[in-house]
């Protein structure tokens, strides 16, 4: 799941996940879902696709954001995280650990991704 509100490196983050779960038979073209980048936007296509039976057991979400409000529609269809459905999200906001259960999410390290990249190019 998505938000409509990206950027370059989001849209080759996705790019890359896209690619490469297709490659191993992971991910569907029917499987991508987008919303706007905020809990109310991943609340309501959460209750929507968990009403129509539309939810699978795994979810990558592109946004804490949107995940915690998918939360909150799992918790309030009965399902629990992870038994039921487990989710995984991006950017490790501090409120992702206030959550029940806390988010699974991955913190990217931009500021050392880039003094990285700068010290590569010094070496060079």
């Amino acid at each position: 799941i998505g938000g409509q509100d990206k950027h370059d490196a989001a849209d080759t983050r996705e790019n890359v996940f896209l690619d490469y779960g297709y490659l191993k038979g992971v991910v569907a073209e029917h499987d991508i879902h987008y919303c706007a980048c905020s809990s109310l936007s991943g609340y309501n296509l959460a209750k929507e696709m968990l009403a129509k039976g539309d939810f699978p057991k795994a979810v990558f979400i592109d946004s804490d954001s949107i995940a915690i409000g998918i939360v909150r529609a799992i918790h309030e269809f009965g399902l629990k995280i992870p038994e039921d459905i487990t989710l995984i999200s991006m950017n490790d906001i501090p409120t992702a650990r206030f959550t029940f259960p806390p988010l699974s999410t991955i913190r990217i390290h931009s500021e050392l991704m880039g003094t990285q990249g700068v010290n590569l190019l010094v070496e060079k």
